[in-house]
């Protein structure tokens, strides 16, 4: 009988508590009561007089494709002989040595010796100029026909 009582005794205050536990009641809590913000004086936004600035809107930049530049033909191979007479370019003849651009051709298209080896055949789009290969100096001009 003392175990019964024991048992009542244990059970009930634990069923109590798992009660009282599932229906938790939390205190109220309390509520904001809406209030009405006071009137704030504001002012005037003021002119700065600062111009607006000029932005321009990007623009497509082209940019070419790479052309196909033509090859230079060799009109001359590797050991061909000098015509007759020419000296090679040594130290103390270097100073006599000059390049197209001292003759003032535009767009030289192509050079020939004579067959004696005495006179340069300049060929441009426009004239055909004849030099003296010794002194370097132009013996005359040939234009192109007008068409």
């Amino acid at each position: 009988m003392l175990a019964k009582r024991l048992r009542k005794a244990f059970i009930f205050p634990s069923i109590l508590s798992i009660l009282l536990a599932a229906c938790n009641v939390l205190p109220a809590t309390p509520t904001a009561t809406p209030t009405t913000p006071a009137p704030t004086s504001t002012t005037a936004p003021t002119n700065t007089a600062i111009p607006p600035t000029f932005t321009p809107l990007p623009t497509a930049t082209h940019t070419p494709l790479p052309s196909l530049t033509p090859t230079a033909l060799l009109l001359a191979l590797e050991g061909t002989p000098l015509p007759g007479g020419l000296a090679p370019i040594t130290a103390t003849n270097a100073n006599m040595v000059s390049g197209l651009a001292a003759w003032q051709e535009s767009s030289v298209t192509d050079l020939a010796w004579a067959p004696e080896g005495d006179t340069l055949a300049v060929a441009t789009y426009q004239t055909i100029s004849l030099y003296d290969a010794a002194t370097r100096t132009r013996i005359s001009e040939l234009d192109a026909p007008v068409e």
